[in-house]
């Protein structure tokens, strides 16, 4: 039978804190519904969120490598956004020209892009395209496990780093209110600096 649902308390959560070494002997019986309410929450919250990085989490440790096959390294003491994108992917085109609109009008920050499942020779026709060579870092990204090591789950992702290498922002997708978003981030980020 399944325990009721509803919203842990802190006082129920205060309970299950003192019933979490239980969890590592399995759930067997003898536990109340409220300590599964009390824990479940946190157990997902803690699966979560070692999955990937959160902001103001450092970036994830693993190699970003572009078209060249060199290493791509995020530039130190200065901002960069970087996106999860894919060729195929209109929503993505948007989230870069808006990227690139922001950099003309403002500067102050790298775009790195990162094409996700895809090889060299498509990236570069699409950069070719785009007239986007030598105005962005792109990096490859053919098994995704770079996407996965930084919890890109959806495209466009854009990540907002600063110059200590630190997750500032995150905008998963692009609708409505992007440009706006990512201007103010940019602008409070710079101001920060």
């Amino acid at each position: 039978m399944r325990p009721p649902t509803h919203y842990a308390t802190a006082s129920s959560l205060a309970r299950g804190s003192r019933n979490v070494r239980g969890l590592t002997r399995g759930w067997t019986g003898g536990h109340s519904s409220d300590e599964y309410q009390a824990v479940g929450p946190l157990l997902l919250y803690l699966a979560l969120a070692g999955a990937y990085p959160l902001m103001g989490d450092h970036v994830p440790d693993v190699p970003l490598v572009g078209l060249d096959g060199e290493a791509l390294v995020l530039p130190a003491n200065e901002t960069a956004a970087v996106v999860f994108f894919a060729t195929w992917c209109e929503p993505c085109h948007a989230a870069i020209a808006d990227l690139l609109a922001i950099h003309r009008a403002r500067g102050g920050f790298k775009i790195a892009l990162v094409g996700v499942g895809e090889d060299a020779t498509k990236v570069r026709d699409f950069l070719k395209q785009r007239n986007l060579i030598g105005t962005v870092s792109v990096a490859l990204d053919k098994t995704g496990a770079v996407a996965r090591a930084w919890g890109q789950d959806r495209f466009p992702t854009t990540f907002l780093v600063d110059g200590g290498q630190i997750i500032r922002h995150i905008n998963r997708g692009y609708g409505r209110g992007f440009r706006a978003r990512l201007e103010h981030w940019l602008q409070a980020m710079a101001g920060a600096g």
